[in-house]
């Protein structure tokens, strides 16, 4: 299943130590249909929150872009935006979490973490998606890793000293890499990453387009304090499966604090289809943490809560109404490079 790898990512900094940039997609694909124009205005608003202004800059966005004349059209959208930079480049869509690779480090330098990608279990497949990491890899000058194994980042959690978190409904599901046990599964992972523990937990909320990935259900904030949501006013279909997440995370990670959001409330497309909706799914920008919002009475409360955790950031509430019709949200659509700096 594995191919030979001789590149392996000794140093992934956990999410809120320092960028140097972010990579986003500028949303084009027919399948946005009626949202797509909504997602165009979320984005771009996205965008400007991470980018930061001339006088108090944030961190650089690279914003990829595969139509020539958009492209002319983003320019001068952003042309007052020092901290954008438009970049040509082939995509299917936006969820760059998991089509963009995985930036760490190693003693040779900036090292992009390759997964194989098959559109979440074949489920949505954009023939520009393959490929798409390797080439960000070679953009930036990062030796890429060799391996076949299928995963995506929005599959994967960390705290920036060895724990991560996964759930088994994604990768071990037989729509990723199908024959490979957990013992397997994990000893991939290490090969790719510094793993020294990985927590399982079981499956994610219903109707999840990727089958469960983690960053709508766990997220740490510091090295031993993770927010969940929470499960007691959580819609039914969702209560067993983040309630069991509590009581794993207690199990495996005792000397982790737990704390909660608010669980979203069923969110149905205009179609009728259930959506995924999270405040877990949260971009920390160097200077900013960006939570999605859905026009929710607990929109406000999932704010306040987040703000607890990051007092030297400022925590900014933007719509994520349209995006979330396409099945994910802030964290599923950003990728972060990272700094060799680290915060616990």
């Amino acid at each position: 299943m594995l191919c030979a790898n001789t590149v392996k990512i000794n140093f992934l900094p956990s999410e809120w130590s320092p960028h140097q940039g972010c990579f986003l997609a500028w949303p084009y694909i027919e399948e946005w249909g009626q949202y797509i124009d909504g997602a165009q205005e979320e984005l771009t608003e996205l965008v400007r929150n991470i980018a930061g202004s001339k006088e108090t800059p944030n961190e650089k966005v690279y914003l990829l872009c595969a139509v020539p004349e958009e492209k002319r059209l983003l320019e001068n959208e952003f042309r007052d935006d020092s901290n954008v930079q438009i970049v040509s480049e082939e995509y299917g869509d936006i969820w760059l979490r998991d089509t963009a690779p995985v930036f760490g480090f190693n003693d040779k330098g900036l090292i992009a973490g390759v997964f194989k990608f098959n559109g979440w279990g074949k489920k949505y497949f954009f023939d520009e998606d393959i490929g798409l990491s390797s080439r960000l890899a070679k953009f930036l000058g990062a030796e890429p890793t060799l391996t076949d194994f299928v995963c995506e980042g929005g599959a994967l959690e960390h705290n920036g000293a060895g724990v991560f978190v996964t759930t088994r409904s994604c990768l071990l599901n037989k729509n990723r890499n199908p024959g490979m046990s957990e013992e397997q599964v994990e000893a991939a992972l290490r090969a790719l990453f510094p793993v020294e523990k990985l927590i399982w937990l079981e499956e994610g909320l219903e109707g999840d387009h990727t089958d469960g990935h983690v960053d709508t259900l766990f997220r740490f904030v510091s090295e031993n304090v993770c927010l969940i949501a929470n499960a007691r006013t959580a819609p039914l279909r969702n209560q067993k499966a983040l309630g069991d997440i509590e009581k794993t995370i207690r199990e495996k990670l005792p000397e982790v604090k737990i704390d909660m959001l608010p669980a979203v409330a069923d969110i149905f497309s205009t179609e009728g289809e259930l959506l995924a909706a999270s405040y877990l799914n949260f971009y920390i920008s160097n200077n900013r943490v960006i939570v999605p919002q859905y026009d929710l009475p607990t929109d406000e409360i999932a704010l306040k809560k987040v703000e607890e955790f990051f007092p030297g950031r400022e925590v900014v509430g933007l719509s994520s109404k349209a995006i979330i019709s396409g099945g994910g949200s802030f964290h599923c659509i950003t990728q972060q490079i990272p700094t060799r700096e680290t915060t616990k």
